[in-house]
């Protein structure tokens, strides 16, 4: 999975190749409002990962005629972001619950809690039933979400997390939340459930969950 500031620099890549053919790192250092230094051992990491593919390219004006590195995108990045653009209103929706209990947990909590019961695809509902689940927590019980955050940071099996809430719940009072979850996780693959733990890692920061305090 990729973090997002690949993302948005295989993204930004593919904009640009598209209107001019393959760049230098500068082009992207520019267009994404960095260092070139950075965008170079960006550019480098991502050609290492099999995204990007460079090539030396004849340089005409500022550079003498020297041949310079261009770089575009490989055809494993064209198929990343085909994927990523498929999840990216998954990322988006559950981004705003964690922006929205930032400010007001209860809403947030009510909010998901309608959604839980609407019809949705295992992915969607597990993505929702575990963001569910961390909020809750949030004010339920520090020890369960110092264990769960340890979970995420760790990136095990996002199944331990519905059951690590499920033997601390001594009240019931998460059953219903734990029950969803349990559900929808067990018709996921292994790589969709690395693909809502990267996005759960990424977007619960803002809460200070994934990390340790």
């Amino acid at each position: 999975m990729l973090t997002r500031r690949r993302r948005e620099a295989l993204k930004a890549l593919k904009k640009i190749t598209e209107e001019r053919g393959p760049i230098s790192y500068e082009e992207l250092a520019q267009e994404l409002g960095i260092s070139k230094w950075s965008a170079y051992e960006l550019l480098i990491q991502l050609e290492n990962e099999g995204y990007v593919q460079s090539e030396l390219r004849k340089c005409n004006g500022k550079c003498g005629g020297r041949p310079s590195l261009r770089f575009s995108l490989s055809p494993q990045g064209e198929e990343v972001l085909k994927g990523e653009s498929g999840l990216e209103a998954l990322r988006e929706e559950i981004s705003h619950y964690f922006q929205l209990a930032k400010r007001d947990l209860r809403a947030a909590s009510a909010a998901l809690k309608e959604k839980l019961t609407a019809r949705a695809t295992p992915l969607l509902q597990s993505a929702r039933s575990l963001t569910m689940l961390l909020l809750e927590l949030r004010n339920y019980s520090s020890e369960l979400y110092s264990r769960i955050r340890r979970i995420i940071k760790s990136g095990e099996d996002l199944s331990l997390i519905s059951g690590a809430a499920m033997v601390g719940d001594r009240e019931g009072r998460l059953s219903r939340i734990v029950q969803i979850c349990q559900q929808a996780l067990s018709r996921l693959s292994k790589a969709q459930k690395e693909v809502i733990a990267s996005i759960l890692k990424e977007e619960a920061k803002i809460l200070d969950i994934g990390k340790e305090a």
